[in-house]
Protein backbone atom coordinates (compact mmCIF):
# COMPACT_ATOMS: atom_id res chain seq x y z
CA UNK A 1 0.00 0.00 0.00
CA UNK A 2 1.43 3.03 -0.87
CA UNK A 3 2.42 6.31 1.55
CA UNK A 4 -0.46 8.40 1.45
CA UNK A 5 -2.93 5.73 1.69
CA UNK A 6 -1.32 4.31 4.87
CA UNK A 7 -0.70 7.48 6.61
CA UNK A 8 -4.65 8.28 5.90
CA UNK A 9 -5.06 5.20 7.77
CA UNK A 10 -2.96 5.81 10.74
CA UNK A 11 -4.30 9.32 11.30
CA UNK A 12 -7.68 8.18 10.26
CA UNK A 13 -7.04 5.65 13.75
CA UNK A 14 -5.38 7.79 15.76
CA UNK A 15 -7.90 11.35 15.08
CA UNK A 16 -6.83 14.82 16.17
CA UNK A 17 -6.40 15.07 20.14
CA UNK A 18 -7.53 18.48 21.95
CA UNK A 19 -3.41 19.44 22.58
CA UNK A 20 -3.27 19.11 19.04
CA UNK A 21 -6.46 21.40 18.46
CA UNK A 22 -5.05 23.87 20.52
CA UNK A 23 -1.91 24.41 19.31
CA UNK A 24 -3.62 24.59 15.79
CA UNK A 25 -5.56 27.34 17.15
CA UNK A 26 -2.53 29.28 18.49
CA UNK A 27 -0.31 29.05 15.34
CA UNK A 28 -2.92 30.15 13.25
CA UNK A 29 -2.84 34.25 14.50
CA UNK A 30 0.89 33.77 14.27
CA UNK A 31 1.36 32.58 10.68
CA UNK A 32 -1.98 33.42 8.66
CA UNK A 33 -0.92 36.89 7.55
CA UNK A 34 2.26 35.84 6.12
CA UNK A 35 0.32 32.84 4.42
CA UNK A 36 -2.39 35.64 3.30
CA UNK A 37 0.57 37.45 1.99
CA UNK A 38 2.28 34.46 -0.22
CA UNK A 39 -1.17 33.89 -1.60
CA UNK A 40 -1.45 37.69 -2.53
CA UNK A 41 1.89 37.89 -4.11
CA UNK A 42 1.26 34.04 -5.86
CA UNK A 43 -1.77 35.56 -7.15
CA UNK A 44 -0.55 38.77 -8.37
CA UNK A 45 2.10 37.04 -10.63
CA UNK A 46 -0.87 34.75 -11.79
CA UNK A 47 -2.97 38.47 -12.77
CA UNK A 48 -0.17 39.32 -14.98
CA UNK A 49 0.55 35.60 -16.61
CA UNK A 50 -3.13 35.40 -17.16
CA UNK A 51 -3.10 38.85 -18.95
CA UNK A 52 0.12 38.62 -21.06
CA UNK A 53 0.76 35.38 -22.01
CA UNK A 54 -2.65 35.06 -24.60
CA UNK A 55 -1.08 38.56 -26.10
CA UNK A 56 2.70 36.76 -26.17
CA UNK A 57 1.85 33.82 -27.80
CA UNK A 58 -0.70 35.21 -30.29
CA UNK A 59 2.35 37.33 -31.22
CA UNK A 60 4.39 34.04 -32.74
CA UNK A 61 1.06 32.78 -34.39
CA UNK A 62 0.91 33.17 -37.86
CA UNK A 63 -2.75 33.90 -38.01
CA UNK A 64 -5.69 34.66 -35.32
CA UNK A 65 -7.15 30.89 -35.71
CA UNK A 66 -3.72 29.41 -35.02
CA UNK A 67 -3.11 32.00 -32.27
CA UNK A 68 -6.47 30.44 -30.67
CA UNK A 69 -5.14 26.80 -31.19
CA UNK A 70 -1.88 27.98 -29.86
CA UNK A 71 -2.99 29.74 -26.71
CA UNK A 72 -5.28 26.68 -25.96
CA UNK A 73 -2.25 23.99 -26.22
CA UNK A 74 0.09 25.95 -24.31
CA UNK A 75 -2.22 26.70 -21.26
CA UNK A 76 -3.37 23.04 -20.81
CA UNK A 77 0.43 21.68 -21.07
CA UNK A 78 0.14 23.68 -18.11
CA UNK A 79 -2.53 21.96 -16.37
CA UNK A 80 -1.92 18.57 -17.67
CA UNK A 81 1.61 19.10 -15.68
CA UNK A 82 -0.39 20.70 -12.56
CA UNK A 83 -2.53 17.50 -12.70
CA UNK A 84 0.40 14.82 -12.56
CA UNK A 85 2.02 16.60 -9.86
CA UNK A 86 -0.33 18.53 -7.26
CA UNK A 87 -0.65 15.22 -5.31
CA UNK A 88 3.11 14.80 -4.92
CA UNK A 89 3.92 18.07 -4.04
CA UNK A 90 1.23 17.98 -1.53
CA UNK A 91 2.49 14.59 -0.31
CA UNK A 92 5.93 16.32 -0.05
CA UNK A 93 4.94 19.37 2.04
CA UNK A 94 3.02 16.33 4.71
CA UNK A 95 6.76 14.90 4.45
CA UNK A 96 9.56 17.37 4.40
CA UNK A 97 7.18 20.47 5.92
CA UNK A 98 5.34 22.79 4.34
CA UNK A 99 7.73 25.90 4.74
CA UNK A 100 10.63 23.66 2.76
CA UNK A 101 7.97 22.24 0.05
CA UNK A 102 7.05 26.11 -0.44
CA UNK A 103 10.30 27.78 -0.87
CA UNK A 104 11.64 25.13 -3.47
CA UNK A 105 8.41 25.62 -5.43
CA UNK A 106 8.19 29.31 -5.46
CA UNK A 107 12.33 29.10 -6.52
CA UNK A 108 11.63 27.23 -9.17
CA UNK A 109 8.65 28.94 -10.76
CA UNK A 110 10.41 32.33 -10.62
CA UNK A 111 13.46 30.63 -12.50
CA UNK A 112 11.48 29.20 -15.05
CA UNK A 113 8.45 32.57 -15.44
CA UNK A 114 11.76 34.99 -15.97
CA UNK A 115 13.66 32.19 -19.09
CA UNK A 116 10.24 32.46 -20.51
CA UNK A 117 10.39 36.05 -20.88
CA UNK A 118 13.42 35.43 -23.30
CA UNK A 119 11.58 32.75 -25.58
CA UNK A 120 9.75 33.83 -29.16
CA UNK A 121 9.65 30.13 -30.11
CA UNK A 122 6.07 28.11 -29.69
CA UNK A 123 7.68 24.95 -28.65
CA UNK A 124 10.03 26.77 -25.82
CA UNK A 125 7.38 28.59 -24.88
CA UNK A 126 5.32 25.11 -24.59
CA UNK A 127 8.40 23.67 -22.68
CA UNK A 128 8.64 26.20 -19.71
CA UNK A 129 4.79 26.35 -19.31
CA UNK A 130 4.69 22.34 -19.20
CA UNK A 131 7.71 22.73 -16.42
CA UNK A 132 6.00 25.76 -14.43
CA UNK A 133 3.09 23.55 -14.41
CA UNK A 134 5.00 20.82 -12.00
CA UNK A 135 6.62 23.47 -9.71
CA UNK A 136 3.67 26.54 -9.18
CA UNK A 137 1.77 24.53 -6.65
CA UNK A 138 2.03 27.25 -3.82
CA UNK A 139 -1.83 27.39 -3.54
CA UNK A 140 -1.54 23.74 -2.70
CA UNK A 141 0.45 24.21 0.17
CA UNK A 142 -0.80 26.99 1.56
CA UNK A 143 -4.26 26.13 2.11
CA UNK A 144 -2.72 22.95 3.38
CA UNK A 145 -1.07 25.01 5.83
CA UNK A 146 -4.22 27.07 6.32
CA UNK A 147 -6.46 24.38 6.61
CA UNK A 148 -4.14 22.61 9.19
CA UNK A 149 -3.64 25.19 11.26
CA UNK A 150 -7.81 26.27 12.13
CA UNK A 151 -9.82 24.43 13.81
CA UNK A 152 -12.44 22.98 12.16
CA UNK A 153 -15.26 25.70 12.60
CA UNK A 154 -12.70 28.28 11.16
CA UNK A 155 -11.70 26.80 7.95
CA UNK A 156 -14.39 28.32 5.75
CA UNK A 157 -13.36 31.78 7.50
CA UNK A 158 -9.50 31.59 6.98
CA UNK A 159 -9.73 29.57 3.44
CA UNK A 160 -12.19 33.25 2.42
CA UNK A 161 -9.05 35.23 3.84
CA UNK A 162 -6.62 33.29 1.66
CA UNK A 163 -8.98 33.97 -0.97
CA UNK A 164 -9.55 37.71 -0.37
CA UNK A 165 -5.71 37.80 -0.83
CA UNK A 166 -5.42 36.24 -3.92
CA UNK A 167 -8.10 38.56 -5.34
CA UNK A 168 -5.83 41.77 -3.65
CA UNK A 169 -2.79 39.82 -5.40
CA UNK A 170 -5.30 39.62 -9.15
CA UNK A 171 -5.79 43.41 -8.55
CA UNK A 172 -2.29 44.44 -8.32
CA UNK A 173 -1.02 41.98 -10.72
CA UNK A 174 -3.90 43.03 -13.41
CA UNK A 175 -3.02 46.84 -12.59
CA UNK A 176 1.14 46.07 -12.96
CA UNK A 177 -0.34 45.09 -16.45
CA UNK A 178 -1.83 48.01 -17.66
CA UNK A 179 1.11 50.54 -16.19
CA UNK A 180 4.00 48.70 -18.03
CA UNK A 181 2.87 46.85 -21.01
CA UNK A 182 3.80 49.46 -22.80
CA UNK A 183 7.78 48.55 -21.63
CA UNK A 184 6.93 45.60 -23.85
CA UNK A 185 5.23 42.19 -22.60
CA UNK A 186 8.60 40.80 -21.28
CA UNK A 187 8.84 43.45 -18.88
CA UNK A 188 5.39 42.42 -17.51
CA UNK A 189 6.86 38.47 -17.14
CA UNK A 190 10.10 39.34 -15.54
CA UNK A 191 8.29 41.05 -13.14
CA UNK A 192 6.57 38.52 -12.47
CA UNK A 193 9.42 36.42 -11.76
CA UNK A 194 10.83 38.53 -9.56
CA UNK A 195 7.73 38.71 -7.24
CA UNK A 196 7.80 35.22 -7.57
CA UNK A 197 11.30 35.40 -6.25
CA UNK A 198 10.99 38.14 -3.35
CA UNK A 199 7.88 35.83 -2.50
CA UNK A 200 10.37 32.99 -1.43
CA UNK A 201 12.61 34.86 0.23
CA UNK A 202 9.75 36.25 2.46
CA UNK A 203 9.01 32.56 3.30
CA UNK A 204 12.51 31.81 4.24
CA UNK A 205 12.44 35.09 6.63
CA UNK A 206 8.95 35.04 8.13
CA UNK A 207 7.40 31.77 8.07
CA UNK A 208 9.44 29.26 10.84
CA UNK A 209 9.89 25.53 10.34
CA UNK A 210 7.08 23.44 11.88
CA UNK A 211 7.98 21.03 14.21
CA UNK A 212 7.29 17.15 13.22
CA UNK A 213 4.39 15.98 14.21
CA UNK A 214 3.57 12.40 14.00
CA UNK A 215 4.73 9.90 11.14
CA UNK A 216 4.31 11.92 8.33
CA UNK A 217 7.04 14.02 8.51
CA UNK A 218 9.31 10.68 8.37
CA UNK A 219 12.56 11.75 6.51
CA UNK A 220 13.29 9.60 2.88
CA UNK A 221 15.90 6.87 3.16
CA UNK A 222 16.93 6.94 -0.55
CA UNK A 223 15.94 8.62 -3.40
CA UNK A 224 13.97 5.48 -4.32
CA UNK A 225 11.31 6.37 -1.64
CA UNK A 226 11.28 9.59 -3.83
CA UNK A 227 10.61 8.26 -6.69
CA UNK A 228 8.04 5.42 -5.26
CA UNK A 229 6.00 8.27 -3.53
CA UNK A 230 5.58 10.15 -6.72
CA UNK A 231 4.45 6.94 -8.79
CA UNK A 232 2.14 6.25 -6.88
CA UNK A 233 0.22 9.87 -6.91
CA UNK A 234 0.68 9.36 -10.87
CA UNK A 235 -1.28 5.92 -10.39
CA UNK A 236 -3.48 7.61 -8.11
CA UNK A 237 -4.66 10.31 -10.34
CA UNK A 238 -7.04 7.59 -11.86
CA UNK A 239 -9.00 7.47 -9.01
CA UNK A 240 -10.18 10.89 -10.06
CA UNK A 241 -12.16 9.32 -12.93
CA UNK A 242 -13.60 6.58 -11.39
CA UNK A 243 -15.94 8.83 -8.74
CA UNK A 244 -19.17 7.20 -8.44
CA UNK A 245 -22.63 8.85 -8.15
CA UNK A 246 -22.05 9.03 -4.16
CA UNK A 247 -18.88 11.43 -4.85
CA UNK A 248 -21.10 14.23 -6.80
CA UNK A 249 -19.44 16.99 -4.48
CA UNK A 250 -15.91 16.38 -6.60
CA UNK A 251 -17.82 16.47 -10.39
CA UNK A 252 -19.27 19.78 -8.72
CA UNK A 253 -15.27 21.07 -7.61
CA UNK A 254 -14.20 20.37 -10.96
CA UNK A 255 -16.57 21.50 -12.98
CA UNK A 256 -16.50 25.17 -11.36
CA UNK A 257 -13.27 24.73 -11.62
CA UNK A 258 -13.23 24.14 -15.49
CA UNK A 259 -16.15 27.17 -15.79
CA UNK A 260 -13.66 29.23 -14.42
CA UNK A 261 -10.38 28.35 -16.05
CA UNK A 262 -12.34 28.66 -19.47
CA UNK A 263 -13.84 31.68 -18.88
CA UNK A 264 -9.81 33.12 -18.05
CA UNK A 265 -8.68 30.84 -20.70
CA UNK A 266 -10.85 33.11 -23.45
CA UNK A 267 -11.49 35.97 -21.96
CA UNK A 268 -8.38 37.91 -23.64
CA UNK A 269 -8.81 36.21 -26.68
CA UNK A 270 -12.65 36.24 -26.94
CA UNK A 271 -13.06 40.21 -25.98
CA UNK A 272 -10.04 40.99 -28.71
CA UNK A 273 -12.38 39.23 -31.48
CA UNK A 274 -15.71 40.86 -30.04
CA UNK A 275 -14.69 44.26 -29.24
CA UNK A 276 -11.12 44.92 -30.03
CA UNK A 277 -9.66 45.20 -26.28
CA UNK A 278 -5.87 45.61 -25.77
CA UNK A 279 -3.71 43.92 -23.13
CA UNK A 280 -4.62 47.54 -21.08
CA UNK A 281 -8.40 46.46 -21.09
CA UNK A 282 -8.84 42.70 -20.29
CA UNK A 283 -5.98 43.84 -17.55
CA UNK A 284 -8.63 46.40 -16.67
CA UNK A 285 -11.64 43.90 -16.64
CA UNK A 286 -9.43 41.63 -15.21
CA UNK A 287 -9.37 44.28 -12.30
CA UNK A 288 -12.52 44.88 -11.54
CA UNK A 289 -12.60 41.03 -11.38
CA UNK A 290 -9.99 41.09 -8.40
CA UNK A 291 -12.15 43.89 -6.61
CA UNK A 292 -15.39 42.07 -7.28
CA UNK A 293 -13.58 38.87 -5.49
CA UNK A 294 -11.46 40.74 -2.89
CA UNK A 295 -14.89 42.41 -1.13
CA UNK A 296 -17.13 38.76 -1.75
CA UNK A 297 -14.58 36.98 0.28
CA UNK A 298 -13.52 39.42 2.77
CA UNK A 299 -17.34 40.89 3.84
CA UNK A 300 -19.54 38.04 2.18
CA UNK A 301 -18.72 34.46 4.36
CA UNK A 302 -19.01 36.13 8.02
CA UNK A 303 -22.44 37.89 7.12
CA UNK A 304 -23.93 35.02 5.15
CA UNK A 305 -22.27 32.34 6.69
CA UNK A 306 -24.04 33.32 10.19
CA UNK A 307 -27.53 32.83 8.28
CA UNK A 308 -27.28 30.30 5.78
CA UNK A 309 -25.06 26.54 5.48
CA UNK A 310 -22.45 26.15 3.32
CA UNK A 311 -24.17 24.34 1.05
CA UNK A 312 -26.89 26.69 0.42
CA UNK A 313 -24.37 29.73 0.02
CA UNK A 314 -22.21 27.24 -2.62
CA UNK A 315 -25.98 27.05 -4.65
CA UNK A 316 -26.30 30.44 -4.76
CA UNK A 317 -22.43 31.03 -5.47
CA UNK A 318 -23.08 28.23 -8.64
CA UNK A 319 -26.18 29.86 -9.27
CA UNK A 320 -25.38 33.05 -9.84
CA UNK A 321 -22.51 31.80 -11.83
CA UNK A 322 -24.71 29.78 -14.33
CA UNK A 323 -26.53 33.22 -15.08
CA UNK A 324 -24.00 35.43 -15.47
CA UNK A 325 -21.90 33.42 -17.64
CA UNK A 326 -24.73 33.34 -20.20
CA UNK A 327 -25.29 36.99 -20.05
CA UNK A 328 -21.11 37.61 -20.82
CA UNK A 329 -22.33 36.49 -23.93
CA UNK A 330 -25.10 38.38 -24.86
CA UNK A 331 -23.47 41.79 -23.90
CA UNK A 332 -23.11 44.00 -26.76
CA UNK A 333 -21.30 46.56 -25.25
CA UNK A 334 -18.10 46.80 -23.20
CA UNK A 335 -19.76 48.64 -20.03
CA UNK A 336 -22.08 45.84 -19.57
CA UNK A 337 -19.37 43.42 -18.90
CA UNK A 338 -17.92 45.63 -16.48
CA UNK A 339 -21.50 45.62 -15.11
CA UNK A 340 -21.63 41.92 -15.06
CA UNK A 341 -18.57 41.18 -13.13
CA UNK A 342 -19.69 43.52 -10.42
CA UNK A 343 -22.91 41.99 -9.93
CA UNK A 344 -21.49 38.36 -9.95
CA UNK A 345 -20.45 39.12 -6.20
CA UNK A 346 -21.45 36.02 -5.08
CA UNK A 347 -20.29 33.86 -7.75
CA UNK A 348 -16.58 34.20 -6.36
CA UNK A 349 -17.34 32.23 -3.40
CA UNK A 350 -18.14 28.47 -4.36
CA UNK A 351 -14.55 27.29 -5.27
CA UNK A 352 -13.87 28.41 -1.07
CA UNK A 353 -16.98 27.43 -0.01
CA UNK A 354 -16.21 23.54 -1.41
CA UNK A 355 -12.91 23.07 -0.64
CA UNK A 356 -14.47 24.02 3.23
CA UNK A 357 -16.69 21.14 2.98
CA UNK A 358 -14.09 18.70 1.70
CA UNK A 359 -11.14 19.91 3.81
CA UNK A 360 -13.08 20.23 7.37
CA UNK A 361 -13.69 16.21 6.79
CA UNK A 362 -9.51 15.48 7.56
CA UNK A 363 -7.17 16.34 10.70
CA UNK A 364 -4.32 18.42 10.39
CA UNK A 365 -1.76 16.30 9.63
CA UNK A 366 -2.92 14.83 6.78
CA UNK A 367 -3.70 18.45 4.81
CA UNK A 368 -0.88 18.59 2.43
CA UNK A 369 -1.70 14.92 1.22
CA UNK A 370 -5.53 15.90 0.92
CA UNK A 371 -4.97 19.22 -0.37
CA UNK A 372 -2.70 17.34 -2.79
CA UNK A 373 -5.96 15.52 -4.01
CA UNK A 374 -8.12 18.00 -3.97
CA UNK A 375 -5.47 20.81 -6.73
CA UNK A 376 -5.23 17.86 -8.75
CA UNK A 377 -9.27 17.68 -9.25
CA UNK A 378 -8.61 21.45 -8.93
CA UNK A 379 -5.74 21.65 -11.47
CA UNK A 380 -8.33 19.47 -14.08
CA UNK A 381 -9.58 23.46 -14.49
CA UNK A 382 -6.09 24.31 -16.10
CA UNK A 383 -5.44 21.60 -17.99
CA UNK A 384 -9.14 20.80 -19.47
CA UNK A 385 -9.85 24.95 -19.89
CA UNK A 386 -7.86 26.26 -22.67
CA UNK A 387 -8.64 22.90 -24.87
CA UNK A 388 -12.23 23.48 -24.21
CA UNK A 389 -11.87 27.38 -24.27
CA UNK A 390 -10.31 27.10 -27.74
CA UNK A 391 -12.79 24.82 -29.18
CA UNK A 392 -15.89 27.00 -28.14
CA UNK A 393 -14.07 30.16 -29.44
CA UNK A 394 -12.02 28.77 -32.74
CA UNK A 395 -16.24 28.65 -34.64
CA UNK A 396 -16.36 32.41 -33.62
CA UNK A 397 -12.63 33.70 -34.51
CA UNK A 398 -13.49 32.09 -38.03
CA UNK A 399 -16.69 33.68 -38.08
CA UNK A 400 -16.90 37.15 -36.07
CA UNK A 401 -20.54 38.70 -38.26
CA UNK A 402 -22.24 35.89 -37.01
CA UNK A 403 -23.67 36.66 -33.45
CA UNK A 404 -25.32 33.38 -32.62
CA UNK A 405 -21.61 31.96 -33.10
CA UNK A 406 -20.63 34.77 -30.31
CA UNK A 407 -22.93 32.96 -27.92
CA UNK A 408 -21.38 29.87 -27.81
CA UNK A 409 -18.24 30.41 -25.91
CA UNK A 410 -19.79 31.73 -22.32
CA UNK A 411 -23.06 29.67 -22.87
CA UNK A 412 -20.64 26.49 -22.60
CA UNK A 413 -19.34 27.83 -19.32
CA UNK A 414 -22.72 28.73 -18.63
CA UNK A 415 -23.85 25.35 -18.92
CA UNK A 416 -20.69 23.66 -16.68
CA UNK A 417 -21.74 26.12 -13.82
CA UNK A 418 -25.33 24.36 -14.27
CA UNK A 419 -24.11 21.07 -14.39
CA UNK A 420 -22.07 21.49 -11.36
CA UNK A 421 -25.15 23.01 -9.46
CA UNK A 422 -26.87 19.81 -10.47
CA UNK A 423 -24.12 17.77 -9.02
CA UNK A 424 -23.91 19.52 -5.87
CA UNK A 425 -27.72 18.96 -5.39
CA UNK A 426 -27.83 15.23 -5.70
CA UNK A 427 -24.67 15.48 -3.58
CA UNK A 428 -26.67 16.65 -0.54
CA UNK A 429 -29.70 14.82 -1.50
CA UNK A 430 -27.57 11.37 -0.11
CA UNK A 431 -27.02 12.24 3.69
CA UNK A 432 -24.89 9.23 3.76
CA UNK A 433 -21.96 10.46 1.48
CA UNK A 434 -18.84 9.67 2.43
CA UNK A 435 -15.73 11.36 1.61
CA UNK A 436 -14.47 7.92 0.37
CA UNK A 437 -12.58 9.22 -2.47
CA UNK A 438 -10.27 11.47 -0.53
CA UNK A 439 -9.38 8.35 1.91
CA UNK A 440 -8.12 5.83 -0.73
CA UNK A 441 -11.20 3.94 -1.64
CA UNK A 442 -12.92 3.40 -4.81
Amino acid sequence: MDYFHSTLKRVRSIGTSPVIEAKRAKLTKGRLFILCFTAFVEYCCIGILLTVIPFYIAKTAPSLNAAVLSIGLVQSSFGISQVATASFVGALSDRFGRRNTLMTTLISTSILVYLLSFTHQLYWILILRLLTGTCQHSLVIVTAYVSSLSETKDIPANLSKISASNGIGFIAGASLVGLISHHGLAACIQIAAALTLINSIVVFLRLPIEKVQGEYHTSFSNSADILSLFTSKLKGIKDIFKLDRQKLLYYSFVLQSVAGFTSFSIWAIYFKIKFSWTAQQAGASLFVFGVTLLISQIFLPPILLRKISIYQLTLLSLTSSAIISFLFGVASDPVYIYFLIIINIFGCLSDSMIRSMICSQFSAEIQGAVMGKIGSLYALGPCLAPLIGSAITLPYSTSTNDSALSLIPFAGISLMYALALVAIISYKKNSQTKLAFMMGKN
